[in-house]
């Protein structure tokens, strides 16, 4: 790369949103280098005014979200993620107006500068082997491509019902009780540890439920003794587990998962398969389908009681409601 080989404009119109709280917090004193090190990159492509990007930092849960809507509406055509799958999520989420499917510009691009604990949605990507300047120079060569985005509908925590996206992978049960746990006592553990360790807490103090599930426009199906469900766009959760190798953020459709009878010792036997990337999706008490929509619904003595999590970050129960949105969203590829 050579100054003024290629010009791809300025870096006024760029906006980094970086989540300093994510790595367990390590991103807050490694993002100045790599700040550094984007804008000499960006300085040898071409770019012009390279250090002049703007960069804010995300002050807790939603800020990431908030911060986005702004920035899109004061004329941003690129807003970047700096964090882990909570961030993109969550930047992601800012690309819409509030409790509806439409976005505030269309043409606005986004990017993702992985820096997390579990980063799920890079290994869907094909990214999990990159080093910082390859990062750097996909994310400033500006390459985009349209990603399937998927819509939910489901009860908050707070009882009300509330609308949000999300970009890799929602998912209900003891799976999210894992993500709770994992978020709020063992990230500083690195991710395949802090996995472990939730799970079993997650296992601990878990109890199968019924659910009742309807896709597109096929007719409702029970599904009792459920221990999770997955609504997948992503291939991966859990920090590296491969839990929907069919799933694929650009064909158009969410893949629906319900997994029953698993219980921890179960989940310990197929670990080395899921983070060995095979997944385990020809176990007989897996249901698999590929659909647009989904609705799932819970007897009235689970409502409010079986968790859900989007991206990882547990704020819902179930019943709820989801469906895709094909290609909607430039992501720089």
């Amino acid at each position: 790369m050579s100054n003024g080989e290629n010009s791809f404009g300025s870096m006024r119109d760029w906006t980094i949103i970086v989540n300093p709280a994510s790595s367990g917090g390590k991103t807050k004193s490694t993002w100045p280098s790599t700040f550094e090190q984007l804008c000499a990159i960006a300085a040898q492509m071409g770019y012009e005014h390279p250090t002049e990007a703007r960069v804010l930092e995300s002050m807790g849960m939603g800020s990431a979200t908030d911060l986005t809507r702004k920035v899109l509406r004061e004329g941003a055509k690129v807003v970047v993620a700096v964090g882990g799958d909570g961030t993109l999520s969550e930047v992601m989420e800012g690309f819409f107006e509030p409790d509806t499917d439409e976005m505030i510009n269309e043409e606005a691009v986004i990017g993702y500068l992985q820096s997390g604990t579990g980063s799920d949605f890079r290994r869907t990507l094909g990214w999990q082997n990159q080093d910082l300047q390859e990062w750097i120079v996909r994310l400033l060569r500006r390459q985009t491509k349209k990603l399937d985005i998927c819509g939910s509908c489901f009860t908050g925590t707070d009882g009300t019902i509330k609308k949000r996206h999300f970009i890799n992978m929602s998912s209900c049960g003891v799976s999210a009780s894992i993500a709770k746990l994992a978020n709020e006592k063992y990230k500083m553990f690195g991710p395949n540890l802090t996995y472990i360790m939730a799970s079993f807490g997650g296992f601990m103090q878990f109890s199968p439920f019924k659910v009742r599930i309807k896709v597109d426009d096929k007719d409702w199906i029970e599904h009792e003794e459920v221990t999770f469900i997955t609504i997948c766009n992503g291939k991966f959760f859990g920090g590296g587990m491969k839990i929907c190798p069919p799933a694929d953020p650009f064909d158009g459709y969410i893949h629906l998962v319900v997994y029953k009878g698993v219980d921890f010792l179960t989940f310990l036997i197929s670990l080395p398969k899921l983070l060995g990337g095979e997944g385990i999706l020809d176990s007989n008490s897996i249901f698999v389908e590929k659909v647009k929509t989904c609705d799932i619904q819970v007897e009235e003595k689970d409502k409010g009681k079986v968790n859900m999590e989007l991206d990882g970050e547990s704020i819902a129960v179930l019943p709820a409601q989801f469906h895709i949105l094909p290609e909607r969203m430039h992501m720089i590829m």
